[in-house]
């Protein structure tokens, strides 16, 4: 195993966590074989340093809480290269529908018009129905 990679592996996740591909891809910016990547985050990952279903749990809490809706929050591990099947598992087990509705009505009174409301809301990665169910209205009454 390569200790040069590994330390740096490790001095990466005593900053902050990440998902097993972005460490990979961080690794391989840094110019590390790919045989020796692999090899530390599998040992990594045996040994509990790298939890990917941990952190996703931790990370989707944290953005729901933060007021981002689940297309929001689907975005953001698509863009860390967290595989899609991984995300949309982890979206169905671990997204608080309660909280979402609350944050929906919590989001809603910042705008008046009913129009805005709905599009503040889906900026917020709110699904529509979801959003025109809870305010009241039908798609077809917009």
């Amino acid at each position: 195993m390569n200790i040069d990679c590994l330390n740096y592996t490790l001095r990466l996740l005593t900053r902050k966590d990440y998902f097993s591909k972005e460490l990979k891809m961080k690794l391989i910016e840094k110019g590390y074989n790919l045989d020796d990547i692999d090899e530390v985050i599998t040992h990594l990952i045996k040994e509990r340093f790298i939890d990917d279903e941990s952190l996703i749990e931790r990370k989707i809490n944290y953005l729901q809480n933060k007021g981002w809706g689940e297309f929001k929050i689907y975005q953001y591990f698509m863009q860390r290269g967290v595989p899609k099947q991984f995300v949309e598992n982890s979206l169905k087990n671990y997204l608080d529908n309660e909280l979402e509705i609350k944050n929906i009505i919590k989001y809603s009174k910042k705008k008046k018009e009913f129009e805005k409301k709905v599009r503040y809301l889906i900026s917020k990665g709110y699904r529509e129905s979801l959003v025109l169910k809870i305010l009241g209205k039908k798609e077809d009454e917009i």
